[in-house]
């Protein structure tokens, strides 16, 4: 299993992080640790963080993801990497009624070697 590890901001800035992997990749996590480069960022008790975006095929995903403290965990099945191209992601922190983003991150798939036999 490969584990991929990112920051994931709160405050959008910069360049959005990347992650690549390879076409038919399907036993991989993904951990994001959430952080806010200003102001205090604290996630308190009751929080719910979902997974949104467009995979690379260009399905939607609103997937709700298991944090601890903030630390995000995500199973690579559920991003559905199986076919090549580019998928735009961000995290949502839902309290209260009230929503907070993270910057959006991407998952760039390259293609299998296998799909141009």
């Amino acid at each position: 299993m490969i584990t991929h590890t990112l920051d994931l901001d709160v405050v959008p800035f910069g360049q959005p992080p990347k992650v690549r992997l390879s076409g038919k990749d399907t036993n991989f996590t993904l951990i994001i640790n959430v952080f806010a480069s200003r102001g205090r960022f604290v996630i308190e008790s009751g929080t719910t963080v979902t997974l949104r975006g467009v995979k690379p095929d260009g399905t939607p995903c609103n997937t709700r993801v298991s944090f601890n403290g903030s630390r995000v965990t995500i199973n690579g099945s559920i991003l559905g990497v199986d076919t090549r191209g580019t998928g735009v992601f961000e995290l949502c922190l839902s309290h209260g009624g009230k929503e907070l983003y993270t910057t959006n991150f991407y998952i760039l798939v390259e293609p299998s070697p296998a799909e141009r036999m």
